[in-house]
């Protein structure tokens, strides 16, 4: 593939605008067609799940818990069948209009974001789907469901495989997609189908998709071109020993032995965060005449506690006014900077009630989907120093505490990319978890914060560089009720 090129249209998340008949988005999707791009899809079904539990009757729930609890403790993922056979049926019982009309929209594609029992709907309904390493780092509760509807499933040529947001430390230790192959087969998925997917399964979706080369792809065959792995014994392992592509041996070992291309890089892709330094006063809410003497009625964001998806809630509180500016003591602050020149430079501002982060600062211009400059604190001292550490950077991430750079991370290209290799990055990756983690995040998943409260797209409400997103509403509604 990489001497193809890559061309896609992806991923197409923004279901609402897609179901509900948007202008922008069906030309955008008009367009993918016409060029003949696949069209990648990202369809959470986050009503249907969120229903789920609350659908079952006593005895269902006496199900579900005993064969979810027996697979844990007894290692045996076979016990995991009772509950997937409830599940499957309360699903199947439900009518999926909205999943039917985003299929319609899209044609032949493939889902990355699928994690629990909702692979049988989408595979009911015609949809193909890519296993995601985001299963195995950061969906634990849901995978063994997962896993034993794959190793049920009737439909395997629609299960490919793909790797999603992993970490540059964990790329360096658990190696892509071979990673998330040896991980499939730790969990009792065969090695034979884990390879088939992200193998044969991957490139004959690309090619069903509108990409015709990759169905030259996939597999070992007179005719096709086909990059080789040579493995050794026993194949559940997934042991590596050499490496050809292109007709030459690239890799012995675990050792590269070819000489990568050094990246090209454009000097307008250097000079993407287009923000001037800040100070404290940036992040000064001022109260506007007539919104109160003592206190103003604010919109918060608030996240509901587990096991409950970390999709936020939009409440009110009444906050102090100390020198007509909000006293934010006890929330969290998210500012949103627009770093693309575009807009105006002042943040969008919003307040996180009782979430995870305790201490200090996180900045960052990796954060999906627009990747603006994006900044969560409970100190100002410390947001300053963390938005103008990323600025001086030229885009990465960046977390302080108590006045002090803890650790950061340099994404000079694009403020997403950099010019190193994993091997250079991965220590500086694992350094930065270590520190989110003294700041109470989880260090699993360090983007995730910036996700949950500023990715419009997703489910609940958000912070964005145009305003505070209402998901009921669906609008953009100011900070002050």
């Amino acid at each position: 593939m990489a001497q193809m090129g890559g061309r896609k249209l992806g991923e197409l998340m923004n279901t609402d605008e897609i179901v509900g008949g948007d202008q922008i988005i069906h030309d955008i999707i008009e367009t993918g067609w016409e060029l003949g791009l696949p069209r990648d899809a990202h369809f959470p079904m986050i009503d249907a799940l969120g229903g789920l539990f609350s659908s079952l009757n006593p005895l269902q729930m006496a199900g579900v818990a005993l064969g979810m609890v027996g697979s844990k403790l007894f290692h045996w993922p076979g016990a995991n069948a009772l509950p997937l056979s409830i599940f499957t049926r309360q699903l199947r019982r439900q009518s999926y209009v909205d999943l039917n009309a985003y299929l319609v929209a899209l044609g032949i594609t493939a889902d990355h974001e699928t994690y629990g029992p909702e692979i049988i709907t989408k595979l009911d309904h015609g949809m193909r789907l890519m296993i995601s390493s985001h299963v195995f780092l950061t969906m634990p509760q849901l995978m063994p469901i997962l896993l034993q509807a794959i190793r049920k499933s009737r439909y395997k040529d629609a299960i490919g495989m793909c790797t999603d947001d992993m970490w540059p430390d964990d790329l360096a230790t658990i190696h892509g997609m071979a990673g998330v192959i040896r991980l499939m087969v730790k969990h009792g998925i065969s090695p034979v189908d884990a390879i088939r997917f992200a193998t044969l399964n991957n490139a004959q979706r690309l090619a069903l998709a509108g990409i015709p080369e990759a169905a030259f792809l996939g597999a070992l065959s007179p005719g096709l071109a086909a990059d080789i792995a040579l493995v050794s014994e026993p194949l559940r392992h997934m042991h590596i020993d050499m490496v050809i592509h292109g007709g030459k041996i690239v890799a012995e070992h675990g050792k590269l032995t070819a000489q990568l291309p050094k990246p090209k890089v454009v000097a307008t892709a250097m000079d993407t965060v287009k923000v001037p330094p800040v100070r404290a006063k940036t992040f000064a809410i001022r109260v506007p005449e007539g919104k109160g003497k003592d206190h103003a009625r604010v919109r918060v964001l608030s996240l509901p506690k587990p096991p409950a998806l970390p999709f936020p809630n939009m409440e009110e509180a009444n906050i102090p006014i100390t020198d007509g500016r909000l006293n934010v003591q006890g929330y969290t602050m998210i500012a949103v900077f627009n770093r693309y020149g575009d807009l105006k430079s002042t943040p969008v501002i919003g307040l996180i009630r009782k979430y995870d982060l305790t201490d200090g600062a996180l900045a960052s211009t990796l954060a999906h989907d627009s990747h603006n400059l994006i900044v969560l604190g409970t100190e100002v001292e410390d947001m300053v120093i963390a938005v103008n550490t990323v600025i001086d950077m030229k885009g990465g991430m960046a977390a302080v505490s108590k006045t002090k750079v803890l650790a950061t991370l340099p994404f000079p290209v694009g403020g997403l990319m950099t010019t190193g290799s994993v091997q250079e990055i991965a220590p500086q990756a694992s350094a930065f978890r270590e520190a989110i983690g003294t700041l109470g995040l989880d260090p699993k998943s360090p983007i995730l914060p910036f996700g949950v409260f500023s990715l419009p797209v997703g489910p609940g409400a958000k912070v964005t560089d145009q305003g505070i997103w209402d998901p009921v509403e669906k609008k953009l509604v100011p900070l002050f009720v």
